[in-house]
């Protein structure tokens, strides 16, 4: 890279990782103007030593997330770079993060040290621009994450697209969720295919206070032709800098054996900001096959143990907001009879729970449909919710469920 540099052109320059060659690598600092093509094989490397140590990301604060042992610090992306722009990194070969391969010299994994509570520092992610701009991610396959995949933090004009993304289901590598567009805004995901263990998308802008501080949205946003195969796309539950202007249109999500998809949003007490201008339309839900839950879209406001100043209700600051909603033009094949536990087949098919100091407001639902070839509807199920309206929606929700409440 900084050979290539130096013969730049115009200021781009192309870096080739050739088809048939693998590549050992520790952290890349990508740089402004670079064009870097895996055709070959880009093997992030099992020593942590390789991956310098950096600050906590500033909307989020020291000792989020992975329990470390010095919880000031996270191990830097293997594909990373700050104040970046016109930055690409394409191909048709294999990024992989070795996420579950064991250092010869350490005998542990990333996950091996998650799991027993051993990190030193938060573990990497693969592809993480930062406050950065004009950047595009292509073609390539990215596997076995250690932690979150496809990251762009803070960054503007984002194009990510025709892009695999699959790590073990089950969260076979903890956290190893595939695309967390993360207080990034004009972003464009389309023609990609996510299989992974956690959330297949998962829409972020900070958590808490150090979010609300920060106070960059994710905003302005389409996911458009793409099969998320497993686990959710979720908005949340870290979005105290809010998210809005999000477009999902023409996506598949389930298939493949799965056992849990859908769209769901999450917003706890603690947070604050707010989700709004969501529309989710022209999609496919196939849970035929689920047996962690049936629920294809929901949205929370109880996710997770909200911080004790937030019982019962927080301060303005620290409340969410979610309204102005869209869910149009979408079939859902729900779960089978036979493939779900008891708990699975108690809960309602869809759910919307606000919290009573902040009800989830204008919410609209048409042209919903549960396909006769998957399961029964289990019905709707709503709480602190006003001015929800449903149109050719099949089945409607009842008197009963909680979603008629008037605006």
């Amino acid at each position: 890279i900084d050979a290539a540099c130096k013969r730049d052109v115009g200021g781009r320059f192309t870096v080739l990782l050739p088809k048939g060659k693998r590549f050992l690598s520790g952290s890349l600092n990508l740089t402004s103007g670079l064009r870097l093509v895996v055709d070959g094989t880009l093997l992030g490397t099992t020593d942590p030593s390789r991956y310098p140590v950096v600050p906590p990301l500033p909307g989020y604060g020291p000792g989020q997330r992975d329990s470390a042992v010095h919880g000031w610090g996270r191990h830097q992306a293997l594909l990373s770079g700050w104040n970046m722009s016109h930055v690409t990194v394409t191909g048709s070969g294999t990024i992989d993060g070795q996420g579950l391969v064991k250092d010869s010299k350490l005998g542990s994994s990333w996950m091996s040290r998650f799991t027993s509570k051993t990190l030193d520092f938060g573990r990497p992610r693969i592809w993480e621009p930062m406050f950065s701009s004009h950047l595009e991610l292509s073609h390539v396959r990215i596997t076995n994450q250690a932690f979150w995949a496809v990251h762009p933090y803070g960054c503007d004009d984002v194009y990510i697209g025709h892009v695999n993304v699959s790590a073990p289901r089950d969260e076979g590598i903890a956290n190893d969720d595939g695309i967390d567009p993360d207080s990034t805004g004009n972003l464009l995901v389309e023609d990609c295919w996510v299989s992974v263990g956690d959330n297949s998308v998962a829409i972020k802008s900070g958590m808490d206070w150090y979010g609300r501080q920060l106070n960059m949205a994710s905003y302005n946003q389409v996911y458009r032709n793409s099969v998320f195969t497993c686990e959710t796309f979720a908005i949340g539950s870290e979005m105290s800098g809010s998210v809005y202007n999000i477009t999902v249109d023409n996506c598949i999500f389930g298939t493949d054996g799965s056992d849990f998809a859908g769209v769901h949003f999450k917003a706890p007490r603690g947070r604050g900001g707010s989700i709004h201008d969501i529309n989710v339309i022209n999609s496919v839900f196939h849970l035929e096959t689920s047996r962690k839950q049936g629920m294809p879209i929901s949205a929370s406001m109880f996710y997770g143990s909200p911080p004790t100043y937030c019982h019962p209700a927080c301060n303005a600051s620290a409340t969410p907001h979610v309204h102005h909603v869209l869910f149009k033009n979408l079939t859902f094949f729900l779960p089978t009879t036979g493939a779900q536990p008891q708990a699975v087949k108690a809960t309602p098919s869809f759910q919307f729970t606000g919290v009573p100091e902040s009800p989830m407001s204008d919410f609209h639902f048409e042209d919903l449909t549960v396909s006769s070839a998957g399961g029964a509807s289990h019905g709707w199920q709503c709480a602190n919710v006003t001015g929800f309206t449903f149109e050719r929606v099949l089945p409607a929700p009842t008197a009963a469920s909680g979603c008629m409440a008037a605006a």
